[in-house]
This record gives C-alpha cells, sequence and structure tokens, in this order.
C-alpha cells in the first residue's frame, strides 16, 4: 500500500483506497454508457429535477443522485453501498459531508468517455474565483479537434480538471499539465489518481513558466479566453484588455513547439472598427516558424456575446448596470464584434509559412481529430502549388466522406434536375451546390492519376475537344482541397 501526497483540496490517503474507489464504481455500474441508459431519454445536467424524480433506491440510482445531481442522499443508504470503505474515510479526503442522517458530496464525480472526473458543484452558482470547471462546450470543441498521433512530450496549458491531460495519456508518453489556479491542480491531480492515470506532471503557474525552457512535440490549450471588463473567475477571465490574452498564449505556443510540432488552441478574439481582423490575425504569427490555420467557428456582436456571458450568473437584464458595463468595455475598446474559434500550429523552419482561415459555422460532433490534420495538410499543399501547372500535376482522391444529392422539380410533366448538392459527412461538415458536370469530374479523382489525367479521360469519355473549359476548374479544385471534398495524395 503507497501513501498520497494529500493535496490543499481533498485526495484519498493512500492507493489502496483509491483503487477501493475504482472497484465502487465498476461493481455498480457508475460509467457513461450505463447511466447515458438509465436517464434516457433526459440529459444530463439540463433536466437535473425530472432525473431525480424517476431514479429510484439502487445503488446506480443513489451515486447518480449524490455525486451527479448534489442531492443528500440517506447516511444508511450511502454507508450500505460504499461498504467495505466507510463514510469516514471520504469525509476525511473531501469528498463527502455528514449532517446527521444525510449525506451530500462537496464534489461532482461524473463519468465521461472511460473516465470518472471531479468538478466543482455549478448547480449552486460559482461562488468562488479558483472554481475548477467541467467538460464544457468549449472543451468538448478541444477534445474533438485534438490531434491524436502518438507523441513524446505533450503540454496541456490551463488544464483545469485535466480533463484534456486525462485524454491525451492514451496517446503521449510524457505529459506536462500548468495551471495559476493552486486549486484546479488539486482536482486534476485527484482525477488522475482516480483514473489510475501516471504519465502526467502536474506544474502550479501561469501559462508556460512552468515549462520554461522546455519544448514539446504537441501543445494543446482551452484558456480563459473570454473578452471581458471583469476578473472574477480564473476559469473564464484573464484580465487582459481585448484578445491580448489569446494573443500571447499563442506566441508561447510557438516558442514551444519542437520542429514539426503541433499546437492547438481554441480562443476568442476581436474585430476592431477600421481594421481588417484577418490583417491582424495573420500579423500574430510573422516570424513564428510556424504555418498556422484558424478555424473561425462563430461571430457575435456585443450585446449578443455580452448577453451570453452574464447570463452565466444573473438573469440579463438589457437595462441591468452589469450588461451596460460589457457593452460600454467593447465601445471604448473599439470592438465590433468577437469571434470564437481554433488554431492549429504546426513548427516549421524550412520554407516559406503560411496562414489561412477558414469558415466552419456547423457544429463539431466527435472526434475530428485526423480530418484536422488531413485538412492542415491540404491547407499545406496548397501553399505548395501556387500556380496551375503544378496543381494539374497533383494526385487528389474524392473524400470517401463526400455524399451527392440530387433533387429534381415537375417541369412539363417531367422531373428536372434543380440542384445538386455535395455534403462532406465525416470530420468537419461541409455542403455546398455544384454543377453535374463537376459531379461527373469529381468520379475521376481516383488518388491514383494525376489532376491532368483526370482531365484527360474525363474529356475522352465526353467527347470534349478543348480541355481549356476543363482547365478553368482548377479554382473550384483548388476550393475542394480547401474544404477537404478532395484530399491530396503525397508519395
Amino acid at each position: 500500500m503507497t501513501t498520497l501526497v494529500k493535496n490543499h483540496v481533498f485526495g484519498f490517503e493512500t492507493t489502496q483506497q483509491v483503487e477501493s474507489v475504482r472497484q465502487l464504481f465498476a461493481k455498480h455500474r457508475f460509467n457513461h454508457p450505463t447511466i447515458l441508459k438509465r436517464i434516457e431519454p433526459l440529459s444530463y445536467p439540463e433536466h437535473r429535477s425530472v432525473i431525480a424524480e424517476k431514479l429510484g433506491d439502487a445503488p446506480l440510482d443513489v451515486l447518480i443522485r449524490l455525486f451527479m445531481l448534489q442531492l443528500e442522499c440517506q447516511v444508511d443508504d450511502v454507508a450500505a453501498i460504499f461498504e467495505p470503505m466507510h463514510l469516514e474515510e471520504w469525509q476525511d479526503a473531501g469528498v463527502l459531508e455528514v449532517h446527521g442522517d444525510t449525506v451530500k458530496a462537496m464534489v461532482v464525480l461524473y463519468p465521461l468517455y472511460g473516465l470518472i472526473v471531479a468538478i466543482d458543484n455549478y448547480f449552486d452558482g460559482l461562488e468562488r474565483e479558483d472554481h475548477v470547471t467541467g467538460f464544457s462546450g468549449t472543451a468538448r470543441i478541444l477534445a474533438n479537434i485534438t490531434m491524436r498521433d502518438p507523441v513524446d512530450r505533450l503540454l496541456d496549458v490551463g488544464t483545469g480538471c485535466g480533463i484534456h491531460a486525462l485524454f491525451a495519456s492514451k496517446h503521449a508518453k510524457e505529459i506536462v499539465a500548468t495551471d495559476l489556479n493552486e486549486r484546479a491542480i488539486a482536482f486534476a491531480k485527484f482525477n488522475a489518481a482516480l483514473n489510475g492515470v501516471t504519465n502526467i506532471d502536474f506544474r502550479v503557474g501561469n501559462l508556460f513558466e512552468p515549462v520554461a525552457g522546455e519544448t514539446f512535440d504537441q501543445i494543446v490549450c482551452n484558456p480563459p479566453f473570454v473578452i471581458s471588463p471583469q476578473s472574477e473567475y480564473l476559469f473564464r477571465d484573464n484580465g487582459m484588455d481585448g484578445d491580448q490574452f489569446l494573443q500571447t498564449i499563442l506566441q508561447g505556443v510557438t516558442e514551444h513547439l519542437n520542429e514539426g510540432g503541433i499546437g492547438q488552441v481554441i480562443g476568442d478574439w476581436v474585430h476592431l472598427k477600421d481594421q481588417s481582423w484577418k490583417e491582424r490575425l495573420a500579423q500574430w504569427f510573422e516570424g513564428t516558424d510556424c504555418d498556422s490555420w484558424v478555424i473561425r467557428h462563430q461571430t457575435k456582436t456585443p450585446e449578443a456575446y455580452s448577453k451570453f456571458w452574464c447570463s452565466d450568473k444573473v438573469d440579463v437584464d438589457l437595462n441591468g448596470q452589469e450588461f451596460q458595463n460589457w457593452l460600454s468595455y467593447f465601445s471604448q475598446k473599439n470592438i465590433e464584434a468577437i469571434s470564437l474559434g481554433f488554431f492549429t500550429l504546426r513548427k516549421c523552419t524550412s520554407g516559406q509559412n503560411w496562414f489561412r482561415i477558414y469558415d466552419h459555422s456547423e457544429p463539431i460532433t466527435g472526434s475530428v481529430g485526423d480530418d484536422i490534420k488531413r485538412r492542415f495538410e491540404g491547407q499545406h499543399y496548397l501553399s505548395q502549388k501556387p500556380v496551375d501547372l503544378e496543381l494539374l500535376q497533383a494526385v487528389l482522391m474524392l473524400s470517401p466522406g463526400a455524399k451527392l444529392t440530387k433533387q429534381s422539380k415537375v417541369n412539363n410533366d417531367r422531373w428536372e434536375l434543380e440542384n445538386v448538392t455535395l455534403r462532406l459527412t465525416q470530420g468537419l461538415a461541409y455542403t455546398c451546390n455544384i454543377d453535374q458536370n463537376i459531379a461527373n469530374l469529381l468520379l475521376y479523382f481516383d488518388g491514383k492519376h494525376t489532376v491532368q489525367d483526370a482531365f484527360n479521360a474525363y474529356s475522352l469519355e465526353n467527347n470534349i475537344q478543348n480541355q481549356e473549359s476543363l482547365q478553368g476548374n482548377l479554382q473550384t479544385i483548388r476550393s475542394f482541397i480547401h474544404f477537404g471534398i478532395l484530399i491530396p495524395v503525397v508519395s
């Protein structure tokens, strides 16, 4: 039995206790698939009260009520489920509190994709500056877009409860996870121990200070990127003007990547009046020795942005002082819009670096890391093929996720083709209307022959004498590479 170093917030004393907790949860099937099935068709945490009414007295139901819904349970019920562990062990660990004949959890514990994660209680509002949040919407996006190729060293900046470091433990040999919030590091250490993850080095400190002089093969970061006039919560606010904090993080990423290393960051940036936001972002990466791909996911007006973030705490009143403070801040800073997006960077000290922007407003569901990698390589490929003659010698393959839909309408008692829709159904979704001839041409991109070969074969089979009309489609082919419809095949 090994004695653990107990953190300043909570934690079990021994590895045997942690193993007993894991066995307890496994015994009662306190896991993601089982709980989803138990509460369906309801969703957690949105339907908290309805879920509570649905639950009975089974051990799993008590665990859900206690840890996920943060509701008081009877001491005798909980003690019976926890045997052979004693409630005193959970109290000493700071996980539970006993009040007379009832028990209340001091942290939220919930299963997530094969893990069990502890975070702060958020049902009663955010009461402390160092609140440790869970798997938020932006955390989910970062997890979905993260590339999962095996790497030796990975850095998770602003680890929070440690979720991205835990996910990365499966593809990275060694992980360093940093956070300014000591309470967050305590939660992250607890979560690593609870899930039996041993390859993470947690360090307290601001951004890259704990890893000064070190470099990594991959860096991920879901920072406190919210642009606001306030500094209330460490997980949300950063205390810097506008998007200076995001710029600082991106600069740090470029400085701590190994050659060929990948950095992926999510964050908000501002649109300033009388200045191109695209030019501003491009300037951030000048001289960084990194290829840079920015995916803009959504853009909000100052009003919509303020309403969204203020509603985290209060019922928004358009005439309320807090809401007006946010609007005044954006007006004073000359900000006309705010965008959310994600950045993929690759360290490349040879050749000329490139910067590209891609708009993607569709929901990002499931793991798209492999597609992000393919799209990034496609952007790099385009940067290396600046003239049409080079593109004609390219070998391209139609994405296996491409789907074609035809819609017809009745005209003079006949079906007449109205439009042809091309969809990308794998990875980052994409939809566009195309000409039927382009749809036919795409079938010739088989990953074995050049673009010129495809033009020749299409011309021969369709009796086209002059290929100049086909070569006029090269810009369309470039856009299909950009959107992932066509994938470059590099020998």
